[in-house]
């Protein structure tokens, strides 16, 4: 078989916006040494497999003329796939634009696509690998800017069996956060040049654009870095069989994860129940993971909750049961449980109000007549058209909305103890 290794955007020697304060220590150091890592994992994986070569589309570092230290870093792992005749096959991209000379001469089997004079033209290079002629085709950036589509560039040649194109930049929607470099659509490239594989860079994120041929895929950034980069992180392995059959999986390289946690606890009343349906959706991997947590619902807990406090107890728990995890963003939405029977009974405007909901909520043709010269016949065709849709559904919205813009009084709390944690739990008044 034929094996390549597809990386993108290892944005090697990324100073940390991160600080030190905002994670324990020990989690600190295992991102910090997760990022710095990188390249080796990718390198110790080629090895492994034996992969045919490694192709990096842009970005292999975080800026043009990164530091000594930084180079000589990735010098070293250049030199472990050249000892065993692993070419690496790379372009440079809008974080990493060719500049001044490398301190460091990379080996021969180091190939770069686009530098010097023929610098933003998509140039090629054919490499005899596993008995294929397979053609690599790409550009490198300049400058930090490069606009407009490359793909009129690319071109199939007649003699290979196999052609790459690596091209980093943005193909369709998929941009997120990032800047609309070498932009293009995925129409374009699908009707252009012939290609096997579209080996993009740029996109911080794994996504498949395209099954079948021509494949096309942003393997995403091999370690997330921040909370912006959820999820699993790692490369793409391209495979071709004796019959030149494709086929590609996602490789896993990162070792600390950014993960976004959203849990709902509606009928949930204690702190257990809600660590519980927390617990189930954490994994108890190696693999450090820093997460966002997120509750919502309707809880009697509502006001424990909703304090700050909160997240030191989950985290606590989170130690106790052995879940490699740190909750490093912490957001409650959960809402008070709410039994309106006890509203409509209640003396004053709020009964009355709750009253006057559930009769138009029973009978809504009567309520909406009342608003005949209120309002206009548009606004009032858009009510009976909700009401008709789920009445109930949009009753219980409105009394939620009226019951926020309410202003009860300050809540009474008492403090419990949980797994030897003290929280504040309370009630409304």
């Amino acid at each position: 078989m034929l094996r390549i290794l597809h990386t993108a955007d290892l944005h090697v020697g990324t100073p940390f916006k991160l600080r030190a304060s905002q994670l324990p220590d020990g989690a600190f150091e295992q991102l910090r040494l997760a990022a710095g890592t990188v390249l080796q994992r990718i390198v110790d994986y080629a090895i492994d497999q034996r992969v045919d070569a490694v192709i990096i589309a842009g970005d292999l570092f975080d800026e043009a003329d990164p530091p000594v230290s930084v180079q000589y870093d990735v010098l070293r792992q250049f030199r472990r796939l050249s000892e065993l005749d692993i070419p690496v096959i790379l372009s440079h991209g809008n974080h990493d634009p060719v500049g001044a000379a490398s301190l460091f001469p990379w080996p021969s089997t180091v190939h770069v696509l686009g530098t010097g004079a023929t610098g933003e033209r998509v140039c090629d290079i054919v490499l005899p690998l596993s008995g294929y002629q397979v053609q690599f085709s790409g550009f490198s950036y300049l400058t930090r800017e490069v606009y407009g589509s490359k793909v009129a560039q690319f071109a199939r040649r007649d003699d290979v069996d196999i052609a790459i194109a690596l091209y980093h930049g943005q193909v369709g929607s998929a941009s997120g956060p990032h800047a609309p470099y070498a932009a293009t659509s995925l129409g374009e490239i699908l009707t252009h040049g012939d290609f096997d594989v579209w080996a993009l860079g740029h996109i911080h994120g794994y996504r498949v654009l395209h099954e079948g041929r021509p494949f096309v895929a942003y393997p995403g950034s091999p370690q997330g870095r921040d909370a912006g980069e959820i999820g699993r992180h790692g490369g793409i392995l391209l495979a071709w069989d004796e019959h030149l059959t494709f086929s590609h999986s996602f490789i896993p390289f990162s070792t600390v994860e950014w993960q976004r946690v959203d849990v709902d606890v509606t009928g949930l009343a204690t702190f257990e129940a809600v660590w519980a349906a927390t617990a189930a959706k954490l994994s108890r991997d190696s693999t450090l993971c820093l997460i966002d947590l997120h509750l919502s619902g309707q809880s009697p807990l509502s006001a424990s909750l909703n304090l700050p406090e909160a997240r030191s107890i989950f985290q606590q728990a989170a130690i106790d049961d052995g879940y490699p995890v740190w909750i490093h963003r912490y957001a409650s939405a959960v809402e008070a449980e709410i039994d309106w029977s006890v509203w409509e009974a209640s003396d004053g405007y709020v009964g009355q109000l709750m009253a006057l909901l559930r009769q138009v909520e029973e009978r809504p043709e009567v309520s909406l007549s009342l608003l005949q010269g209120v309002w206009s016949k548009d606004e009032i065709a858009v009510v009976e058209e909700a009401l008709e849709g789920d009445p109930e559904s949009v009753m219980e919205q409105v009394r939620q909305i009226l019951l926020s813009q309410m202003r009860p009084g300050q809540e009474a709390f008492e403090l419990v103890e949980w797994r030897g944690v003290h929280a504040a739990t309370g009630s409304a008044d």
